[in-house]
């Protein structure tokens, strides 16, 4: 379910098109390991990003609050950590 959601959303993003229910994708996240996020090379460096639409935190720091598809986007490596 994990690669279904991560390519839909390189699909659906470009297009504008509706992004999956944030349950979904805070599924994905509930199952992501330290292990399996380390691989697309992204670091927190101090923030814990917040879901606004989901029980979903990840990281230590500083609060940065987004929606969930936001999240997975930026842990997975396509989108820049602003």
């Amino acid at each position: 379910m994990s690669h279904d959601t991560i390519h839909g959303l390189d699909v659906t993003e470009p297009l504008g098109l509706p992004s999956p229910p944030a349950e979904r994708v805070a599924l994905v996240l509930e199952s992501a390991n330290e292990r399996s996020l380390s691989y697309f090379g992204v670091d927190l460096g101090g923030m814990q990003l917040r879901a606004t639409d989901a029980d979903i935190r990840l990281g230590e720091g500083e609060p940065v609050e987004l929606p969930v598809k936001d999240i997975l986007l930026i842990v997975t490596g396509r989108r820049p950590l602003g």
